[in-house]
């Protein structure tokens, strides 16, 4: 009897730890479950702070790109516009370019070289930077299809890389510089005009100041008579009278 109470209390003993061994073990996956949801929770929120942060400097970005005079686009690797300030927005009406083929929108256009000679679209400086070329200020004519007007401008387009060198997209920064052009086109037609009048003005004086210069030789010859001398007075004062007008 006392063998079989002993070996009844064993098992119950055994049972117990076998009890005690699983809650532990539970609350032990219980702990590992609320600290991987703690850790999870955490995780999710840093994400969302981290999403929230981009967006706003995205939204600063936008904000800071919308406020400056010039067109300002982005493009990425497949050729399609990612970004357009609302200054470039606005000069070619578009509401939105964002997915739309940079060879698209080109095609749209009359775009000239400096020279007024046709560009083909692969020379569009957007396309170029995303090969990795840099250009500075490249000069074209642009048809605005808002106005109708020719439009003289000039682009800077860059390649934009990751934190490994790798061309993720291109930048592209246009300037309107069709009101220096025409200063500098009137600054040249001035200097012409000045240039044609001062030749004229030249030849013009030539004119009268021959016969000055024959009528004092003449005065200052030893015989010359008072008829001569007040001829040659008259012709002076004529030809002077006639100076003081072209002057």
């Amino acid at each position: 009897m006392q063998y079989l109470l002993a070996a009844a209390a064993a098992a119950i003993a055994g049972l117990a730890s076998l009890v005690i061994c699983l809650l532990a073990d539970r609350r032990r996956q219980v702990r590992l479950t609320l600290r991987d949801c703690t850790e999870r929770k955490q995780a999710e929120q840093k994400a969302q702070r981290l999403l929230a942060a981009v967006q706003a400097d995205k939204e600063w970005l936008s904000q800071v790109l919308s406020s400056i005079n010039e067109e300002v686009y982005f493009t990425d690797t497949q050729r399609r516009y990612t970004f357009a300030n609302t200054v470039a927005m606005r000069e070619f009406g578009h509401t939105s370019v964002k997915g739309i083929e940079v060879e698209k929108v080109i095609a749209n256009l009359v775009v000239l070289r400096a020279d007024g000679s046709a560009r083909p679209i692969e020379e569009a400086p957007p396309l170029r930077a995303l090969t990795g070329e840099v250009i500075r200020d490249e000069e074209q004519i642009v048809r605005i299809p808002r106005t109708g007007e020719l439009r003289h401008r000039q682009v800077s387009s860059a390649p934009v890389r990751d934190a490994s060198g790798r061309i993720i997209g291109s930048v592209s920064v246009v300037r309107d510089v069709t009101e220096r052009k025409r200063a500098e086109a009137s600054l040249r037609e001035a200097d012409q005009r000045k240039d044609v009048f001062l030749a004229t003005l030249s030849h013009e004086l030539r004119n009268p100041l021959a016969p000055i210069l024959t009528a004092a030789r003449l005065l200052e010859s030893p015989g010359v008579t008072s008829t001569e001398a007040q001829r040659c007075g008259s012709i002076i004062s004529r030809q002077v009278i006639h100076m003081t007008s072209l002057l």
